[in-house]
């Protein structure tokens, strides 16, 4: 079986696997904020990644697929930017109002001091429009958190919407088409990743750079696996394979960082149409995004509380705390506004007409 013929047996299975990666996202920090540092993550001796690295070579390697597919099934520039902006501005307005409204809870300001227009109004225009994951709320997570930052997660944000840029570029341009640019932007990409890695004991390089390139590769390979859907092989026993090799690496290490892109990459592809699941209400609500969101502060929240909480249950509330509030962003925000996109596309095409 093919990916493509994966594909069409249209299993569902892609929220899932998205919100597996938002759980290991979240596990991940945990270990930060209960102790300061990710050094002590167990996955970083022996793959030389932290987990929720593991987690955003799933998120980006998907989204490149993911994106691809839409731009070919729909090759409409502003349909495609209109839709990309219901999926993630609403959310994000909302989680921005949200935390400001629980921030009351954790400030240690007083409620008049906290409630300064102008300190909010910074607040939600850093993350609404910035998408700055170092903004802050007044007097919200000091010691014993190790950083005051609440949408802390957003800094990868950049990083995606370069990723959609790119995307509409190479779908204006048609470029998406030529397998010679797959094969070449994931060569340039490795052999930036090497590169880098071999001059930074002699340089100091922007942290923005390596995840640049990390994500870039993560997101070209899960859009060279969509162009080469046809003839990519989706099988059972290698993605098992891929899994043990994985997990292998995992427990033993020695594996070269770049193994791990491909090898988790494919097990994902794989979870998220290779394997038959039962259609359920489940395949269609995704819990990703607002997860991606709140995790962060959750745990957060939960430190405050309890400083002395073990590592394990830290990053079991603070995951079940931000998956509620992910379900909740999820049905009363995100899935209304992306069904609006006929309604919108079809207000800004008439707009544009009436301009013309």
């Amino acid at each position: 079986m093919t990916l493509l013929e994966a594909i069409d047996r249209n299993t569902g299975n892609v929220p899932l696997v998205r919100l597996l990666a938002a759980i290991m996202m979240s596990v991940s920090q945990a270990f930060y904020i209960a102790i300061g540092t990710a050094d002590s993550e167990p996955l970083l001796t022996t793959t030389g990644l932290t987990l929720w690295k593991h987690a955003f070579i799933i998120f980006f390697g998907l989204s490149g697929f993911l994106l691809l597919a839409s731009w070919e099934r729909h090759p409409d520039a502003l349909r495609f930017f209109l839709a990309r902006l219901l999926r993630i501005l609403p959310g994000l307005i909302f989680a921005a109002l949200l935390t400001v409204v629980l921030g009351a809870a954790f400030t240690a300001l007083s409620l008049s001091s906290y409630a300064d227009p102008m300190a909010l109004g910074a607040y939600i225009l850093r993350v609404t429009v910035l998408m700055d994951g170092q903004a802050h709320l007044p007097g919200v997570f000091g010691p014993p958190a190790p950083e005051d930052h609440v949408l802390t997660t957003l800094w990868t944000m950049k990083f995606l919407i370069a990723g959609i840029i790119g995307v509409i570029l190479l779908g204006i341009t048609g470029l998406f088409r030529w397998a010679f640019i797959h094969v070449a932007a994931i060569v340039a990409l490795i052999a930036l990743d090497l590169a880098l890695n071999g001059a930074q004991p002699l340089i100091t390089l922007h942290d923005a750079i390596g995840h640049g390139v990390r994500f870039g590769l993560c997101f070209a390979l899960g859009m060279a696996a969509w162009r080469f859907r046809s003839s990519l092989p989706m099988h059972g026993r290698i993605a098992a394979a891929a899994a043990l090799m994985t997990l292998a690496g995992m427990w033993f290490g020695g594996f070269p960082t770049l193994a791990y892109y491909v090898l988790e990459l494919y097990v994902a592809l794989w979870l998220a149409f290779g394997l038959r699941l039962p259609k359920t209400r489940a395949s269609d609500t995704d819990l990703s995004y607002g997860l991606y969101l709140y995790a962060w502060p959750a745990t957060q929240a939960w430190h405050m509380v309890a400083p002395d909480m073990s590592i394990a249950l830290l990053a079991i509330l603070g995951t079940a705390t931000g998956g509620v509030l992910a379900a909740f962003s999820w049905y009363a925000v995100e899935r209304p506004a992306m069904a609006c996109l006929p309604r919108l596309l079809s207000r800004a095409r008439r707009s544009s007409l009436s301009a013309a």
